[in-house]
């Protein structure tokens, strides 16, 4: 409220009169809100098309997120290393950006936003990184997986040929970190592993001390199997996702 005050009495007294003036605030979140790499830049009319290949409408990723931004006239566009301002100009083709938007969406296809805030990023690294390192266990010796799906349904697998089948999958995977951080809301479903006295957490987010991974086709394979497991003993678990 005081930052208001004073933004009004100084636009009062550059323009010598006092009126009626309401200033609404918004507030950006500090997560970005969009992610993706510049497909394509169209100079002429100021925006470009992103694509955020982690982010997928079907099981196979073939239909990848995609969206034009454009940028508000005082937009901002930061590097991740430099608080110098940069120019639409300086953007290039391959570019990683994270966007904060109006929040204003015109849809279309793809849909279109327009950015106050823009930072260019270093793409992660993709180095792969063993499951067991970051969980810090090799699976072996598994009791038991208490599994709790996306739409509550809880699921105990004692049998020993499931727990070696899970744990043989556990043990290919490696996982890259994802480039898209952003936080999402619901998962298919969390297990907690228990080992001798231990218990480790595994979930379909792929975070680990607060970084997130990206899927893969052996984490694709694990899901498949753990829902198959639960289907088999819970009717109509996850109704709608195939």
């Amino acid at each position: 409220m005081q930052e208001k005050s004073q933004i009004k009495d100084a636009i009062y007294k550059a323009i010598g009169s006092r009126f009626s003036l309401d200033i609404t605030t918004l507030v950006i979140s500090k997560e970005e809100e969009l992610v993706g790499y510049i497909s394509e830049l169209d100079k002429e009319g100021q925006k470009m098309l992103l694509v955020n290949p982690e982010a997928c409408s079907d099981k196979e990723c073939k239909k990848k997120e995609k969206f034009w931004v454009s940028l508000e006239k005082d937009a901002i566009i930061v590097t991740n290393d430099s608080n110098a301002s940069s120019k639409f100009e300086d953007l290039k083709l391959g570019d990683w950006l994270h966007v904060w938007t109006t929040g204003a969406i015109l849809q279309s296809y793809p849909v279109q936003y327009t950015a106050l805030d823009i930072e260019v990023v270093e793409p992660e690294d993709e180095t792969p990184v063993a499951l067991s390192a970051l969980m810090k266990t090799d699976f072996n010796g598994i009791k038991q997986i208490d599994v709790r799906f996306g739409d509550g349904n809880k699921l105990a697998i004692t049998d020993s040929k499931s727990l070696e089948d899970i744990s043989s999958k556990l043990k290919r995977i490696e996982l890259v970190r994802a480039n898209d951080q952003r936080t999402w809301i619901g998962f298919l479903y969390e297990m907690e592993l228990t080992i001798g006295d231990n218990k480790f957490q595994y979930g379909t987010s792929l975070r680990f001390d607060n970084i997130k991974y990206k899927q893969n086709a052996v984490t694709t394979e694990l899901n498949d199997y753990i829902v198959a497991l639960g289907r088999a003993s819970i009717p109509n678990l996850l109704g709608g996702i195939q």
